[in-house]
């Protein structure tokens, strides 16, 4: 997955990769903890702002990183 996401950071701007294509993957990976630690997922499900927060400043982390390298 994460040879994939580079390859979307490189080829697509931060804006791009932040609204469309990590709050997909964002998601899945945020479902997948969730499922295996519900207690300290819990707030990110019940509070939509605090999940956005959450994921805006992954993402942009996220693209800096993938970016770079």
């Amino acid at each position: 997955m994460r040879n994939k996401l580079r390859k979307q950071a490189k080829s697509n701007n931060s804006e791009i990769f932040q609204d469309s294509i990590f709050p997909y993957i964002f998601k899945d990976i945020a479902n997948e903890c969730y499922t295996e630690q519900m207690g300290a997922f819990t707030k990110l499900f019940e509070n939509q702002e605090f999940y956005n927060t959450i994921m805006n400043e992954i993402g942009r982390e996220a693209y800096r990183e993938l970016r770079n390298k």
